[in-house]
């Protein structure tokens, strides 16, 4: 049995495991287990021998700090100490995006780019403004916003980064699948778009309606999103691209 079908098997039985919790209530033992999820993928790609990104590492290992502190949330008490693990999980989510994105970036020729796909780049900027506009909207109605204490602007800038950095990652991945147009891109593609669309899902989940349902497809598609990523890393890049790629 080769390392992605005992990686897929063991993902799979974690997500089984977080749907029956989920399901039956058990929020504090299903998000344990949820958080276990990107770890487990850490953990077969910095095992796997394929040459490895120093950035795309960061960005699993970053995301794996933040995720291995998510049942906590359940046991802390006190709102400071909230405040506190609310903003550093969020900043390292920021962080490790952030290097994602930048990893990207570094294989794609922004001249050319800019050149070629100017029609899409304004079409995909017009796009992430509203969904960012609305995203922020549902977290934060202007009217929860008058004569708010400081700490809700701060996570509602940090809310407002966090959203804006995931767009861009699934532009840019866009972007880049356009530009090289090979299978390698086209994972990281559908890793970003999973990423998206679990954001809002979640989004939803948690300020619209706490329905399990919702919780479970944005689990879903999380997981999915980081199983593209994993596979991504693995693939060869046979760049198809007629421009000149950055060394």
């Amino acid at each position: 049995m080769n390392r992605s079908n005992i990686l897929g098997g063991l993902i799979f039985i974690l997500l089984l495991l977080f749907i029956f919790l989920e399901i039956n209530q058990q929020e504090f033992w299903a998000l344990s287990i949820k958080s276990f999820i990107v770890p487990v993928i850490t953990f077969a790609y910095l095992s796997h021998p394929v040459k490895k990104s120093k950035y795309f590492t960061r960005f699993l290992v970053l995301y794996t700090i933040s995720e291995l502190t998510g049942a906590f949330e359940f046991l802390i008490a006190s709102d400071v100490i909230y405040d506190v693990y609310y903003y550093v999980g969020n900043l390292l989510y920021f962080a490790a995006y952030s290097l994602l994105l930048y990893d990207i970036y570094r294989g794609i020729n922004l001249k050319e780019v800019f050149r070629t796909y100017k029609a899409h780049l304004i079409v995909l900027s017009l796009l992430n403004v509203y969904i960012i506009y609305t995203l922020i909207n549902i977290a934060f109605p202007m009217s929860s916003l008058v004569d708010a204490p400081k700490s809700n602007l701060y996570k509602l800038v940090l809310e407002f980064g966090l959203n804006l950095v995931v767009l861009l990652l699934l532009t840019f991945s866009l972007i880049g699948y356009l530009y090289k147009d090979n299978k390698k891109a086209l994972l990281l593609f559908f890793g970003s778009l999973s990423i998206v669309f679990s954001e809002v899902i979640i989004i939803a989940y948690y300020y619209i309606s706490e329905k399990n349902v919702l919780n479970i497809a944005s689990t879903i598609l999380f997981t999915m999103a980081f199983l593209f990523y994993y596979k991504y890393s693995l693939t060869p890049d046979e760049d198809r691209s007629i421009f000149a790629v950055k060394s």
